[in-house]
């Protein structure tokens, strides 16, 4: 199924906006960079078996958070809106 760029934007705004509290506030520090296809960087770190990558996280997951971590860069999520 193939959708435009808007409708997946308005999807992931949507997706975000009906999540409850208790996730939306550990992705206040988040930032979503939507990509078209994944680069071939991401294709070749990433195992996937099915041969098809829908997001991507880059970041220290909230569990490995330490008070070491201020000032790090913060987490990015790459929904991919192809598959490769």
């Amino acid at each position: 199924m193939h959708i435009s760029d808007d409708e997946f934007e308005r999807a992931i705004e949507q997706v975000l906006d009906d999540l409850p509290e208790r996730f939306a506030r550990v992705l206040e520090n988040v930032g979503i960079v939507v990509a078209d296809e994944p680069n071939e960087h991401e294709l070749v770190t990433m195992s996937n078996p099915c041969g098809e990558l829908l997001g991507l996280y880059e970041g220290i997951p909230i569990t490995k958070r330490t008070t070491g971590c201020s000032g790090v860069m913060p987490g990015r999520h790459h929904p991919v809106q192809g598959t490769a």
